[in-house]
């Protein structure tokens, strides 16, 4: 069964959040899902970036990761080892059953890009076997709290990494993403009657830009 806490869903990541959250799928629309192999990635990273793969495709529903050496339609195979300009090269195969390779690609990035560029390569993979782009990348937002404290959260789309850009002693209610995913609009209860504002995840700036006597909900 699909666990799911509400959600909005952006494109792209100042205090920290005392829990994760875990969005665990366990079932595709279709109970099935394209099997596909991968590999732990030699090198020895600091991350989990075959982990990081595997568990992004299976969060799609639409890929069935399977242990390395199984009988699968694809392949994932790599290593993400210190080296390049910025620290370490994450290097990723992507090949069908038949032996033909379907990606060959490598990235130069620092040790605090390793989790980042695993999504991408999910994306990557997503969009090659299914034609449509992947969401491994974006980010979600969300409100946590309650009890006289209310969290704003951004986090990646697995849930990891989550970093709360508003503390607030009234109730948030219903961020939604600007189209460019730079900013956040939401509902504050702040001045003892909804507002809708709009905040900067990046700088934190923020503006109201709705108070009208009544109901300012559902920005």
């Amino acid at each position: 069964m699909t666990k799911f806490v509400a959600i909005l869903i952006g494109v792209f990541g100042m205090a920290i959040v005392h829990a994760q959250i875990t969005l665990d799928i366990t079932k595709g629309v279709d109970g099935g899902g394209i099997p596909i192999s991968v590999a732990p990635f030699g090198g020895g990273a600091p991350e989990d970036v075959a982990g990081i793969i595997a568990s992004d495709l299976k969060r799609t529903g639409k890929f069935a990761p399977q242990s390395a050496g199984s009988r699968a339609d694809y392949s994932v195979t790599g290593q993400a080892a210190p080296g390049g300009a910025r620290g370490y090269v994450v290097q990723f195969q992507l090949s069908g059953a038949q032996g033909g390779q379907l990606l060959n690609l490598s990235f130069d990035v620092p040790a605090n890009q390793l989790r980042p560029v695993a999504h991408r390569i999910s994306d990557l993979i997503y969009e090659k076997l299914t034609g449509e782009k992947g969401l491994a990348s974006t980010r979600i937002a969300y409100v946590a709290g309650g009890g006289g404290t209310w969290y704003l959260i951004v986090a990646d789309a697995d849930g990891q990494n989550p970093r709360a850009i508003l503390r607030s002693s009234q109730p948030i209610m219903s961020p939604a993403w600007s189209p460019d995913a730079t900013k956040l609009a939401y509902v504050s209860f702040e001045g003892r009657r909804p507002q809708i504002v709009v905040q900067d995840v990046y700088s934190g700036a923020r503006r109201v830009v709705s108070a009208a006597p009544g109901i300012n909900g559902a920005p």
